[in-house]
């Protein structure tokens, strides 16, 4: 357990590392290892690069509210926040994903026979 009384557990899976923290006071619904595979076939689903690591905190109202407040300055509880350490370039588009972005200037670069 954390300081807090957060339970942390870490389990590894492939070539992924999946980090679950359940604060305290918070319901266990779904088994741990039940988590894990679920989070290793959405990484597995989505090419993410590895080895990678994920980390997944499962909190209460308040501290979700506390959150949303601070990342995305927005008040009231929120199901999902997520902070990417990769640019969306880094990942292979799905299939029949319009390229972003990020995605077209790098298939137009590639594209492109002059010297940069």
């Amino acid at each position: 357990m954390g300081p807090s009384g957060d339970r942390v557990r870490s389990s590894y899976l492939g070539p992924w590392r999946i980090d679950v923290t359940r604060q305290a006071g918070v319901a266990r619904l779904v088994p741990q290892a039940r988590l894990v595979r679920l989070i290793a076939a959405a990484l597995e689903a989505a090419g993410a690069p590895r080895p990678a690591s994920l980390g997944l905190i499962l909190s209460d109202d308040r501290e979700l509210a506390r959150l949303n407040r601070q990342a995305m300055g927005h008040r009231g509880p929120t199901d999902v926040l997520s902070f990417p350490l990769l640019p969306p370039s880094a990942f292979p588009p799905h299939a029949g994903q319009e390229p972003t972005t990020d995605d077209q200037a790098e298939s137009d670069a590639d594209a492109d026979p002059r010297p940069a």
